[in-house]
């Protein structure tokens, strides 16, 4: 990378991002898939990048309502772990109001 002066600038933090599409409903095991398909098995490369940078997989679970679940696959679970990446859950739920008075009802 260059400067716009053309200096040769080097960056000592950054991002490498992926996507998949959306999927309604979720389907995390699929979409992790579609993540590894087009990269490496190699897990020595893997453990490379583990050793010097911190990787995840963030997953945001947009729920309709409180009380709605998700599973993930063992797997799943393994074809992450054996990248020494870390699966990040951010979630998300509908009716917060309404669900947490009919949970509270029922404890």
């Amino acid at each position: 990378m260059h400067t716009p002066a053309g200096k040769e600038r080097i960056s000592h933090t950054g991002i490498w991002l992926l996507k998949t599409e959306d999927a309604q409903p979720g389907d995390v095991d699929q979409q992790v898939r579609a993540l590894f398909s087009g990269l490496s098995d190699d897990f020595g490369v893997w453990k490379d990048f583990a050793d010097r940078y911190r990787g995840r997989i963030f997953v945001g679970l947009f729920l309709k309502g409180s009380n709605e679940g998700m599973g993930v696959s063992p797997q799943t679970l393994s074809a992450i772990s054996v990248r020494g990446l870390e699966l990040d859950l951010d979630v998300y739920s509908g009716d917060d109001d309404a669900d947490i008075g009919a949970i509270q009802s029922r404890i």
